[in-house]
Parts: structure tokens; sequence; C-alpha cells
């Protein structure tokens, strides 16, 4: 499992929608969304046998707190997918927002 945050000076709706365009760009199904809260999956590739997606957004005095979690859903290790996949989230979620 990874997890990383990061924060942007942002409106709320503008790095919620910009989280599930940089989900999707990114390959990943959202199954759920709310205000706060974004869920997503990928499915099995030839590295695992899918990864879960969470993205969770809160307000700061500085902009809006982005934490993003990957975990592989059916094994134990991910062999760095996880932090692969955080990653690639936030370099496209940074383009989608223009920073």
């Amino acid at each position: 499992m990874m997890s990383k945050s990061r924060i942007y000076n942002h409106s709320l709706i503008e790095v919620l929608e910009a989280s599930v365009k940089a989900l999707k760009k990114c390959g990943f199904e959202v199954t759920k969304r709310s205000t706060h809260i974004i869920k997503a999956s990928s499915g099995i590739s030839f590295r695992s046998w899918g990864e879960t997606i969470k993205i969770t957004l809160s307000s700061t005095s500085e902009g809006v707190k982005v934490n993003i979690t990957s975990e592989p859903q059916a094994q134990l290790f991910d062999l760095g997918k996880s932090e692969e996949n955080v990653g690639k989230i936030f370099s496209e979620l940074s383009k989608v927002l223009g920073e």
C-alpha cells in the first residue's frame, strides 16, 4: 500500500473534477464519487491482480489537500505498482490543473 498527499491552490470542485479526469486518463475506472472521496479500480495486468485507488480531498488554509492511496486488490506485494500509480495520478492531476 502507498499513500501520499499534496496541496493544490484551487477550489474543491476544481480539484474534484480534475481528479476524476486524471484517474480516467490513467486508465482507472471510477467506482464511487462524493464531494470529498473518489474511489477507483484497475483491472488485472501482468504485474498485478488489480489495484484499488482512494482519493480523499479536504480543504485547508493553503488550498485543497489531496491524499491518494493505492493498494493491491488480491495480493500481498505489489512490486512497486502502488507507488507508480500514486505518482502517475499526481502527475496527471497536476497537468489537468495546469500546474
